[in-house]
């Protein structure tokens, strides 16, 4: 009997998605389930386009919990409702060009080479909240990859990952947590910082020569943060990254988990995802 039940639940969630699903104007599609294995396996025939229709209006915050939600579902459309595929770039360079001056980005992007982006519906199942998000790559003539997570409702950037040129080093660490929250719309509810060793910029070798330097210029009346820039910049090096874990909140009352991660050494690397 309890057998039947998990199966009976698990029928009814997935009848659930697809319902909502047609309801809300997805592109047609025929499915066709094997109830003999209640994995189910699911095969698509492309239909007739229909219009998406206007969704339940969610914050940045609920958008991102749903993302992240263990009983959300998606599957993939031709266009969203806002943005297609002639529209979607556009609006991404323009959310790159208000990360970099808010100081999140830095460096040269240079032109797009290579665009590749698809939308996707996302609905939890268990519940009402839905969404669409586009997800993708872009490479460009400066030899730099930036993938992104983007809310076609608002166009903003919700992920973010690009190699190349970055100047967020631990230094700058909560400047860019409270800038990126300031791009969402959110207030930082807590934060959690750790800088990558010093010795990644200093070599293992010279770490404690590199600490002594420090100490005199703390004893002749510097802090300890400039008296850091002061040695690096003596010894020609780049602070080193940092990692941190940050949540975030807004009007809805709810949180949500980010991860950042930036590696000015080694070419540099920046990444921001939503856990």
């Amino acid at each position: 009997m309890k057998r039947k039940n998990v199966r009976a639940c698990a029928a009814a969630g997935i009848l659930l998605f697809f319902a909502a699903a047609v309801s809300f104007g997805l592109p047609g599609f025929l499915f066709r389930w094997q109830d003999e294995k209640l994995e189910g396996q699911v095969s698509q025939e492309e239909a007739a386009q229909v219009v998406l229709t206007d969704q339940p209006e969610l914050t940045i915050v609920e958008k991102v919990r749903l993302m992240r939600r263990e009983s959300s579902y998606s599957m993939l459309l031709d266009k969203g409702r806002i943005y297609s595929q002639d529209t979607i770039e556009d609006r991404i360079l323009q959310e790159l060009d208000t990360l970099q001056e808010l100081g999140i980005l830095s460096g040269e992007l240079g032109k797009v080479d290579a665009f590749s982006m698809e939308a996707s519906f996302m609905m939890d199942v268990e519940g009402e909240d839905s969404a669409v998000f586009w997800t993708g790559e872009l490479f460009t003539d400066e030899g730099r990859i930036l993938s992104v997570t983007v809310d076609d409702e608002t166009g903003r950037i919700l992920e973010l990952s690009c190699s190349g040129e970055t100047e967020a080093g631990a230094d700058e660490a909560d400047s860019l947590i409270s800038g990126w929250g300031e791009y969402l719309g959110c207030h930082v509810a807590s934060s959690s910082v750790t800088p990558f060793p010093e010795s990644d910029g200093a070599g293992g070798e010279n770490l404690a020569e590199f600490e002594k330097e420090i100490e005199k210029k703390m004893s002749g009346g510097l802090s300890e943060q400039e008296a850091r820039e002061n040695v690096r910049e003596a010894w020609g090096m780049e602070e080193p990254g940092f990692s941190a874990s940050v949540y975030y909140g807004d009007e809805s009352g709810w949180e949500m988990g980010y991860q950042f991660q930036a590696e000015p050494l080694y070419g540099g690397s920046m990444q921001i995802w939503a856990e």
